[in-house]
C-alpha cells in the first residue's frame, strides 16, 4: 500500500512520501517478492488512482478521461486495464 500511496503522490501530486533511499529499498524488496507493482508506468498509476478515487466517491477525472485511459492502457497491454 505504501509504494502505491508513494507513486501516486509523486505522478499525481508532485509531492515526495519516502524519501529516494526508501522508495528504493521498498521497490527492492516488492520485486525480489514478486511483485507486478514495482512495473507500474506513469498512466496505470493514475488510472489506479482513478479507480479507488471513484469508490471512494470522490471522482478525479471525467468519465471521458478515464475510458480514454483505460482505452490506451489496454492497447498498451497493460495488465492493470482490464
Amino acid at each position: 500500500r505504501i509504494f502505491i500511496d508513494s507513486l501516486q503522490s509523486y505522478y499525481i501530486n508532485g509531492r515526495q512520501l519516502l524519501d529516494d533511499a526508501d522508495f528504493d529499498l521498498l521497490k527492492e524488496d516488492l520485486s525480489w517478492n514478486g511483485s507486478k507493482l514495482v512495473q507500474l508506468n506513469r498512466k496505470e498509476t493514475r488510472y489506479l488512482a482513478a479507480m479507488e478515487a471513484y469508490l471512494k466517491g470522490e471522482p478525479i477525472m471525467s468519465d471521458e478521461e478515464y475510458n480514454t485511459l483505460k482505452k490506451e492502457l489496454k492497447e498498451a497491454g497493460s495488465q492493470f486495464a482490464v
